[in-house]
């Protein structure tokens, strides 16, 4: 998921997993088998909006079961963006105004 900058000091990876119920456990258990420094490993699900349409921009599908079904999840995501996005830009004019 992380961008080829020069800049970046670590790898981040973050797991799309909507349907799983004990997210604690699913992200302990991947911090589990990771075993050198410099990734951080995050949850798709919990990450705020703006972050998650910066997941959805930039990644790289590492593993997956069900690809079709992940850019389906993603396309939602996208959509409330769009909703979010219109919804900011015209508060943004109004602070301006």
């Amino acid at each position: 998921m992380a961008r080829d900058q020069p800049l970046a000091r670590d790898i981040d990876i973050c797991i799309v997993a909507p349907r799983i119920g004990d997210k604690p456990s699913l992200l302990l258990k991947a911090l589990s088998k990771v075993r050198r420094p410099g990734y951080d490993i995050w949850l798709f699900e919990e990450l705020p909006l703006y972050m998650k349409v910066e997941v959805i921009r930039n990644h790289r599908v590492l593993h997956c079961r069900r690809v079709e079904e992940l850019y389906d999840y993603f396309a939602n995501i996208m959509a409330l963006w769009r909703d979010q996005e219109v919804r900011i830009r015209r508060y943004s004019r109004l602070l301006k105004s």
